[in-house]
This record gives structure tokens, sequence and C-alpha cells, in this order.
């Protein structure tokens, strides 16, 4: 299944009350009200163990370091197709067995 919100924030809440329910995140980085890090961070709060993929546009102040520091899954840069979405997803759930 998959399930997508209007922002973080929404994102966060129904995280929260239901976190085993999810196997994976995918987000941007640059969002409304809330940053993909910011995001990562308080979800790592609740489940450590959730892999996130996070797309990044050529304006976001998110580098290769800093994106292993917030231990994101993987990092995609934007454009990119559905293909490389798809092998990004496989190698961040499989990375976690």
């Amino acid at each position: 299944m998959v399930a997508a919100y209007g922002d973080g924030v929404e994102a966060l809440e129904i995280f929260q009350r239901e976190p085993d329910r999810f196997d994976l995140r995918i987000s941007n980085q640059t969002m409304p009200v809330i940053t993909g890090t910011r995001l990562l961070e308080s979800m790592r709060r609740v489940r450590a163990d959730l892999p996130v993929v996070v797309g990044i546009g050529y304006r976001d102040m998110l580098d290769q370091d800093n994106a292993n520091q917030a231990a994101y899954s993987s990092v995609r840069r934007k454009p990119f197709t559905l293909v490389e979405l798809s092998h990004t997803i496989v190698g961040a759930l499989s990375a976690r067995n």
C-alpha cells in the first residue's frame, strides 16, 4: 500500500500513531512546514529501522555528508526516472534485512 500526505507534519502525525504500518518513507528534502531532514529525525525517534529515501533538487542544501549524517537510506537528485526510483526502493528495503 502507498500512502500520500499533503505535508510532512501530516505524515509525521500519522506515522507516530501507526509506525509499524510503514515499510519505507520517500519524501522531498524541501517541503512546506518541515524539511525532509527534520521529518527523518522525528521518525527515527519512533522507529530507527525505517528506510528513508529523500529526493533533492538543485537548490537543496543537502550534500552526501549531511545525508549520511542524517542516516538517509538513499538520496536521489531530481529529476530521476521511475526505474531509478524503483531500484532505489529495492536497495533501501534490501539493506535493512
